[in-house]
């Protein structure tokens, strides 16, 4: 059982999957944004990737999305923030990402909530639709966000791409206009077919971010666009309240299995040294 901490201000620990030193501004726009969300009774800390993690000449989601290996080294890290978060007295973690990058670890390694956007995203939007599309904003990201889902047991949501295409790490870094990402976004639904989905979630932070809320303008009906940001610190936060509560925790029967951080710690160690 975790300690009852309801006499105090919650602390949430947010752990983005970029380099933050390689996007000016971002980390401290993703933090105003979680905070006009999650109120400003809650303690934000915002933190990245090491400076430099990224494999040479590539991306932050070549690096650990799509590449099997470093994605794992990746989740490692996530997961030993997780436990640090959970040291330092912090009431939950988030990875605000549609990757979900590390949760499962995290979740196995820390007693304390943890969460992604996209398994946020699909225990809200069912309150307000259901099935739902996913707009991703390149081929790399649907692939994968479509294997997640499938994990998920979300087979039944429709995981779409962004015509034309846009990387992240060019919109973050202020080189696409935000018009020019709304009116792909919007493209994109249009070209949908509207028997298969009742809301649209963009999947991806700056989409969530460029766009706000609000109907897109279909033939004959608006869908929804439900805001993934909005839901996955909503989320995050409402497991925060529930978790002082001794029967919500999280089972440790299966895949989240905890084992003392120690021990893991010394297999780890072994394991690096025998290389």
């Amino acid at each position: 059982m975790t300690s009852d901490n309801r006499g105090r201000g919650k602390r949430l620990w947010i752990q983005s999957g970029a380099d933050l030193g390689r996007h000016e501004g971002y980390a401290d726009g993703l933090r105003q944004r979680a905070q006009s969300i999650v109120g400003p009774d809650v303690e934000l800390r915002v933190e990245g990737m090491p400076p430099g993690s990224y494999a040479p000449g590539a991306s932050g989601h070549e690096t650990f999305t799509e590449w099997t290996l470093t994605h794992h080294y990746g989740a490692i890290y996530i997961a030993e923030r997780a436990v640090q978060a959970e040291r330092e007295g912090f009431d939950g973690f988030i990875m605000p990402s549609f990757m979900d990058h590390g949760v499962a670890l995290a979740r196995a390694a820390a007693k304390i909530p943890v969460t992604g956007f996209t398994e946020a995203a699909l225990a809200v939007s069912r309150a307000f639709a259901d099935p739902v599309a996913f707009v991703s904003p390149h081929q790399g990201h649907a692939r994968f966000l479509r294997r997640l889902l499938d994990s998920y047991g979300a087979a039944r949501h429709r995981v779409a791409t962004l015509a034309p295409p846009l990387m992240p790490d060019e919109v973050i870094a202020g080189k696409v206009p935000r018009e020019r990402v709304i009116a792909a976004f919007e493209a994109t639904v249009r070209a949908l077919e509207p028997s298969e989905f009742e809301a649209v979630i963009p999947a991806e932070a700056f989409l969530a971010t460029s766009l706000g809320t609000g109907p897109v303008q279909l033939a004959d009906s608006a869908v929804p666009v439900l805001d993934g940001f909005a839901m996955g610190f909503a989320f995050v936060q409402a497991l925060m309240a529930l978790s002082p509560i001794a029967t919500m925790q999280t089972s440790r029967a299966g895949r989240y299995a905890h084992v003392d951080y120690t021990r893991a710690s010394h297999v780890r160690r072994v394991l690096r040294d025998g290389m």
